[in-house]
């Protein structure tokens, strides 16, 4: 744990406040918590929000929770956030990216330790039901998929610089496969390896993800959430190739194979996981998300460089 002072985070090993306001910070996987700071200062409204949470008036302390992402499971991270809160009676607000969202769900709906506080998130981006990237036999068009777009990139496209974190994914997912070392080249498919990585196969968007079912079986009303979804839909020529790996109707159901979502997407997040808070038949979502829609512009790095998320964060948190 970090806390935010004069516009980085410092004092490593930090403990929450007994009482007060919180805000705490979550990131994502093959990410940090330097992204949020990185990315908010790119706009005029996301460097307002940055003064604003550091001035004392909403909160008295903001931290970040550094932790693996790859080695556990969300509900582990979950755990050790948990034991960092005991004691407290802080009330707290978290702001998380995309695999973040879940370490939020499991803390605050099951290892939440706190006597007292309230409880509130914005969860951008967020595979809250999973995503297909994950899923085991879509691994290797996952990666094909990205490594396309690193191409893309590379070529000097007009999203070439809002697409640059993209790359942290790709290689991400490559050194995943590397890590699974000669067991999983030794199994009659490689997706396989999937499953030798706990932190990306609790996120899998498949029937039998028992962490995610049992996370999405109930909620609570005593919990607010906030959401923030996009579809990117690229539209520039150097992009054709997306149609490979994204169902686009019936001409593309022979390439069931080649492709990684059946829906929309953010290009790592499936964008109907992202509301998800209990599966049907309840079926209950988040309500009233801040929604980019078809975008050609908004992925799933690219979040929190929009002046409109850090506006929908400011208006849901109260940052006024």
């Amino acid at each position: 744990m970090r806390e935010l002072i004069q516009g980085s985070w410092q004092k490593a090993g930090t403990n929450p406040l007994p009482k007060g306001r919180v805000l705490l910070f979550i990131h994502g996987t093959f990410s940090n918590n330097e992204m949020y700071l990185h990315e908010l200062s790119q706009t005029a409204e996301g460097k307002g929000l940055l003064a604003k949470i550091q001035n004392k008036q909403h909160y008295d302390q903001v931290l970040a929770f550094d932790h693996p992402t790859l080695s556990v499971s969300p509900v582990l991270n979950a755990m050790d956030l948990g034991r960092m809160f005991k004691g407290s009676e802080a009330d707290v607000d978290v702001i998380s990216h995309s695999r973040g969202g879940l370490v939020t769900r499991w803390w605050f709906e099951t290892y939440d330790t706190r006597t007292k506080g309230k409880s509130r998130a914005v969860l951008v981006g967020s595979p809250l039901a999973g995503t297909s990237l994950a899923s085991a036999p879509r691994l290797r068009a996952g990666i094909n998929l990205l490594t396309n777009v690193a191409k893309v990139v590379g070529k000097g496209t007009s999203l070439a610089s809002a697409t640059f974190p993209i790359l942290t994914v790709v290689t991400g997912l490559l050194r995943v496969l590397v890590s699974a070392g000669t067991l999983a080249a030794k199994t009659p498919i490689l997706d396989a390896a999937v499953a030798l990585i706990p932190g990306l196969s609790a996120q899998a968007l498949v029937s039998n993800n028992e962490e995610l079912n049992r996370l999405n079986e109930v909620h609570t009303n005593k919990l607010t959430y906030f959401a923030v979804q996009s579809n990117f839909k690229p539209t520039a020529p150097g992009w054709e190739f997306w149609k490979y790996f994204v169902h686009i109707g019936d001409r593309l159901k022979d390439w069931g194979s080649d492709m990684v979502f059946n829906a929309p997407n953010d290009l790592v997040v499936d964008t109907a996981s992202m509301t998800v808070l209990v599966k049907p038949p309840q079926a209950i979502s988040i309500a009233a998300p801040l929604d980019f829609g078809d975008s050609p512009t908004v992925h799933h790095t690219v979040y929190f460089r929009q002046p409109q998320t850090a506006s929908f964060i400011a208006k849901s948190l109260g940052i006024a």
